[in-house]
């Protein structure tokens, strides 16, 4: 039982604060800034809701979503997609 307490005290130590990115990441480098995120090329919508599963489109979005990378590569960008 003695056993069991000290190693949850130690993990709860170790998952705490800047020690926990340290332990799971093994990563030592400080964070000294944010990360910067790519600009965006293009966004592609949804083509349908959730509310129109029964009847999905007939074609699904792989071709679209293609295009947009091809059109976008080598420009350094990113491409989300939104619900």
């Amino acid at each position: 039982m003695l056993r069991q307490a000290i190693m949850g005290a130690a993990l709860a130590s170790i998952a705490t604060g800047v020690s926990a990115q340290v332990y799971a990441t093994g990563d030592l480098r400080p964070i000294l800034q944010a990360p910067v995120y790519p600009r965006i090329c293009r966004i592609l919508g949804a083509q349908f809701s959730t509310a129109d599963r029964d009847s999905p489109p007939s074609a699904d979005d792989t071709a679209r979503i293609q295009e947009a990378l091809d059109d976008c590569a080598g420009s350094g960008r990113s491409v989300p997609c939104s619900g």
